[in-house]
């Protein structure tokens, strides 16, 4: 249930009606009894410590000029300093809106300034304030400020230079949350963040085009087109940069792949703004409304109805709904678009959660994105709700009235690292100055099943102003090295976008100070300012460093081409003429002006290296004197900006191949599938080595430490391709298979394992005329009955016997479950959904076969089903 305070807050100058100061003398007389004795000290550097509410002494008349504390964007007359200042260190006594005021208890001129947290009671220096105020009543101020219980705000009390100083007293009254309601504000003190594993893999359909998107990470945008046609959601191709155009003005447009599904178009998502991948590569995005309402598109909803989080099959670009979070129309809103909608959205691998902000009602929700289970946590109150199941207004809090919450209870960005949710509140912004106070970016504690800690959310950063205000933060994410980057949204309403005045931004922890340090911003598009960020920003680590990659209008706009879209900057400082940069729709002539929406990265440590090594698959080779070699296979990547021809195994189990020739050379961005014999090794093994790809032609090379697992050469090896079979329900597997064992092996059983519905037949296979020690068949078809979807897993427990069923051995083997027939990939031998090494391991070792490696039907498995597999690849 959220708050609906009357007070306003005012962080910068405001000037309501102004009180008379005939009688203050008066006035300051009649309360005096009820002030506190403690004084301003003349000295910032040590302030005096007063907390809670009341009224506190000051004699500006005997106060020297500290020069401290940049005000001009707070004083009437633009000066930038205060005269006769004194000094408080005030503890909060609660979570909500504080007031401090003179009016009425001082003839002095005075300015109030209050000082950001993270200060931390020292002398600010030039640091602007956080909330400050000159004659708002008269000759005297008064300043209202978003605080939290506990912590500690440096407070400044002087005079216009050249003003008249003398005494009065300083009221102080704190509405909200008190300290011990064990509410939102009682985490205590921001600690560094502790950021996990990288979340957010590349969606497999970018790899199934006809030109697949290079290797490394993929970019997904949001933007809202006046068009039920247009795409709401594209994918962008940002893993190869080698040919990506830097510098400038004029900017050069990268024109790199972009792709959108036919599905994800603006008829089926309507107007969307926040995006995340999942582990798998799925994409969820969801209903918003902050883009402009003079927009004329006939569904801004699309068809999920509003609150609506969508996932896309990362494989099939397939349109789902995740579930609806309450929404109930805004009578503030647009009658043809009523609803507040969503904020920004994350996705936890770890828990398997998608987390969202909810503008209606002031919440944060974790949804199981396999269970559908639902927690929630309301910023306002620091209540905490679920388990939860259903969808819509079935979730909705008992009593929240309709429409959006207001300034200072509004989430946008949600970020998750580690143990809390980052998260930022939306205050103020271009057309509400001062708003509710300064925007913010605040945390709470998750526990492992998604559920929210009571009582653990806490104050991280108060927003620096951009002047005299800020605007919202809508988006945050964490770098490699935990630092938060944070991407703000210019607004002037729930659904007025505005342009040019919000930032893209860089905070980095300081443990020894115990609080985030001062941001670095990056110049974001090239308009006056460069503040131009649309409220999307991420990470990138690639060949070409550490980049940090944001949405913008503006990037260019006074030359052509105009670009609007992904801009990049290095992450240790710089802007948009600085990395490589795409405009989003293609159009090079026209702006896309407040129809840019938020951004997601898939994760970066796949692309860490200029060089990649992935096993794909390592068999037993036996050898004449019983014992077993091994082979190798391996797909190499070459990520680096420049063509690769020479692979260098460090290690004497490659001998004699210690030195392998690639011609042609491997080209930058692509990759190669090898068998690579491996000798001299025991079974049940670890083998570590240094593999080096090497451009000789430029003198370059990228080494990796590889560590491989050896098998242990039990019982057999085998490849395993399966194939749909007429009708639903069943599939056929055969098996190319080596006999590992001593004796010859007679007879094949098969028997699924418990727990997995299906059945095979046959169960026994007669090996004729038996399989000697080190010999190989292709053995087969057993087909599987199942109701089972294609895609799921079935483990069945293979054998094999002697002629007297003793000795035997066992292994499990893991089958997929293959698309109906008319629908798997051409060339998918092993019904895995994709074609690679593995497909034509198992092709080449039935070659001259039947069977399901037979992939052209003619009875024999040979040069043109190899053509199949090649024309697939991928």
């Amino acid at each position: 249930m959220r708050s609906r305070p009357t007070v306003t807050t005012r962080p910068r100058t405001s000037r309501p009606t102004i009180l008379g100061t005939l009688a203050a003398a008066g006035l300051a007389a009649l309360v005096a009894g009820a002030a506190h004795a403690q004084a301003g000290s003349d000295d910032c550097a040590a302030p005096t410590p007063i907390q809670g509410g009341g009224l506190y002494d000051f004699d500006l008349a005997a106060a020297t000029t500290s020069g401290q504390g940049y005000l001009g964007d707070c004083m009437v007359d633009g000066t930038s300093f205060a005269a006769n200042d004194v000094w408080y260190c005030w503890t909060a006594d609660c979570t909500g809106i504080v007031t401090l005021s003179t009016c009425g208890y001082t003839q002095a001129d005075t300015v109030i300034a209050v000082y950001p947290v993270d200060l931390g009671c020292q002398c600010p220096g030039d640091l602007p304030p956080y909330c400050c105020n000159d004659d708002s009543c008269g000759k005297q101020s008064e300043v209202t400020c978003e605080v939290v219980c506990g912590r500690r705000y440096l407070i400044q009390v002087g005079t216009k230079p050249g003003g008249f100083a003398g005494p009065g007293q300083l009221k102080i009254d704190c509405q909200g949350e008190p300290c011990d309601n064990g509410g939102g504000g009682g985490g205590g003190d921001p600690t560094a963040p502790e950021c996990g594993d990288c979340c957010g893999e590349r969606p497999p359909l970018v790899d199934a085009l006809p030109i697949p998107f290079a290797p490394g990470q993929v970019a997904a945008a949001c933007q809202f087109e006046d068009f039920a046609a247009g795409f709401a959601v594209v994918l962008v191709d940002i893993g190869d940069q080698s040919s990506a155009p830097i510098g400038g003005p004029p900017i050069a447009n990268w024109n790199t792949q972009r792709y959108s599904h036919p599905d994800w178009t603006v008829a089926n998502l309507g107007a969307v703004f926040g995006i995340a991948f999942d582990g798998a590569g799925n994409i969820f995005t969801a209903h918003t409304t902050v883009y402009p309402d003079w927009y004329a598109n006939p569904d801004p909803v699309g068809i999920g109805g509003e609150g609506a989080i969508y996932r896309l099959d990362g494989s099939t670009g397939a349109v789902s709904v995740l579930v609806n979070l309450p929404q109930q129309p805004d009578p503030s809103l647009n009658p043809n678009r009523p609803y507040p909608g969503l904020g920004n959205l994350d996705f936890d691998c770890g828990r398997d959660l998608v987390v969202a902000s909810n503008f209606e009602d002031g919440r944060i929700y974790t949804v199981g994105a396999t269970t559908g289970t639902v927690h929630a946590f309301d910023h306002a109150t620091g209540a905490v709700a679920g388990p939860m199941a259903g969808t819509g207004n079935q979730l909705a809090e008992t009593g929240d009235p309709a429409g959006a919450v207001p300034l200072g209870e509004r989430v946008w960005a949600v970020k998750v690292a580690g143990d809390r949710i980052y998260y930022s509140v939306w205050s103020q912004d271009s057309g509400n100055s001062p708003g509710a106070g300064a925007n913010a970016i605040h945390s709470v504690a998750i526990n492992p099943d998604g559920s929210f800690v009571g009582g653990s959310g806490r104050l991280e950063v108060v927003m620096p102003p951009l002047s005299n205000y800020s605007n919202p933060v809508a988006d945050i994410s964490f770098d490699d090295e935990c630092c938060m980057l944070v991407a703000e949204r210019t607004m002037s309403s729930l659904s007025q976008s505005g342009a040019h005045q919000s930032r893209t931004m860089r905070l980095c922890f300081d443990a020894t100070a115990g609080a985030w340090g001062a941001p670095l911003r990056y110049d974001t598009g090239t308009y006056t300012g460069a503040n131009n960020s649309t409220g999307g920003v991420d990470f990138v680590l690639g060949a070409n460093g550490p980049q940090v990659w944001s949405m913008a209008d503006a990037i260019q706009l006074s030359q052509q081409p105009v670009i609007y879209g992904l801009t990049s900057a290095p992450v240790a400082g710089g802007g948009s003429v600085d990395g490589p940069n795409v405009d989003l729709d293609g159009d090079l002539a026209q702006q896309q002006k407040y129809q840019l929406g938020s951004i997601d990265i898939t994760c970066w440590g796949a692309t860490s290296s200029p060089c990649e090594f992935k096993t794909e698959d390592i068999d037993c080779i036996p050898t004449a004197d019983g014992g077993f070699d091994f082979e190798w296979t391996v797909t190499v990547t070459n990520n680096s900006a420049h063509d690769a021809n020479i692979l260098i195994l460090g290690d004497p189990a490659f001998a004699p191949n210690n030195v392998i020739l690639l011609n042609p050379p491997l080209a930058s961005g692509s990759s190669t599938t090898l068998d690579l014999a491996i000798s001299g090794q025991s079974p049940n093994s670890v083998l570590c080595f240094t593999a080096t790809l090497a451009a000789s032609f430029k003198d370059e090379c990228c080494t990796e430490e590889i560590c491989i697992e050896l098998p242990d050469c039990s019982c057999f090896d085998a490849d395993v391709a399966t194939q749909d079979l007429p009708g639903n329900g069943a599939f056929q597997f055969g098996l190319s298979l080596t006999n590992l064992e001593p004796y010859t092996a007679e007879w094949l059983s098969v028997a699924v394992a418990p727990g997995y519905a299906a059945t095979v037949t046959p169960s026994l296979v007669d090996i004729a005329p038996g399989l000697p020690f080190g010999a190989s068949a292709n053995l087969g078809p057993v087909q599987v009955a199942t109701a089972l979807p294609p895609g799921s897993q079935i483990v069945v427990i293979v054998g094999i016997h002697s002629q007297a069923f003793h000795p035997c051995c066992f292994e499990e083997i893991v089958l997929t479950v293959p698309a109906q027939a008319g629908v798997s990939t051409p060339g998918d031998v092993n019904g895995d959904a994709k074609v690679d090494a593995q497909d034509i391991a198992m092709l080449l070792g039935s070659w001259g076969d039947g069977g399901p490696t037979d992939l052209n039907d003619d009875g024999t498995t040979d040069a043109q089903d190899l053509a199949i597999v090649l024309a697939n690849w991928g």
